[in-house]
């Protein structure tokens, strides 16, 4: 296992799926929101729909956002989720040349999303009553797209020495 530096680490596409019941998919990078899928309340995340519809939605984010990315090396931050670790999810990112850069299992602390992105939403969040998934899901997309781009780079700055941590301690687990 071989830390990323920050240059590298601003080329990282972080996937996070939000597990607390509404479904989300969120793709970013240190530039900013890729791409926001919603799926229906309690849902699941199967093999099929990762590579049928959000691999394919987020290859069109990339042309439409990240314009020559996917001539470069799109990396992929994936954490131990049984979807992605299917073998269809892996022949799949193998056929769209994105490269995968996998971490330890129960190390959120080595993943962005987590340790970045779903803090600062959870704390906009909190408080908060909707009167519907619709609501909530324009208010989660209006505050990912609200932050400024160096809100992401942040988040994805601190991924080196993080993973760096991890490497020290042999794998252990770095939240603090």
């Amino acid at each position: 296992m071989e830390a990323p530096d920050v240059a590298s680490a601003c080329q990282i596409l972080c996937p996070a799926v939000c597990r607390q019941g509404y479904g989300e998919t969120v793709f970013w990078d240190c530039h900013g929101i890729l791409l926001v899928e919603y799926m229906a309340h309690k849902s699941t995340v199967t093999a099929d729909l990762y590579v049928n519809n959000t691999l394919k939605s987020l290859r069109n984010a990339l042309k439409e956002k990240r314009r020559g990315l996917l001539s470069r090396s799109v990396m992929l931050l994936h954490d131990n989720a049984p979807v992605h670790k299917a073998k269809k999810v892996q022949t799949a990112i193998a056929e769209c040349d994105f490269q995968e850069m996998n971490h330890l299992p129960y190390s959120p602390d080595l993943a962005p999303c987590d340790y970045f992105l779903f803090r600062h939403l959870k704390k906009h969040l909190r408080g908060r009553r909707f009167s519907s998934d619709t609501d909530v899901q324009a208010d989660v997309t209006s505050w990912l797209e609200g932050q400024d781009s160096g809100f992401y780079l942040a988040g994805m700055s601190s991924l080196p020495a993080k993973w760096n941590k991890c490497i020290e301690l042999n794998g252990g687990y770095t939240e603090k």
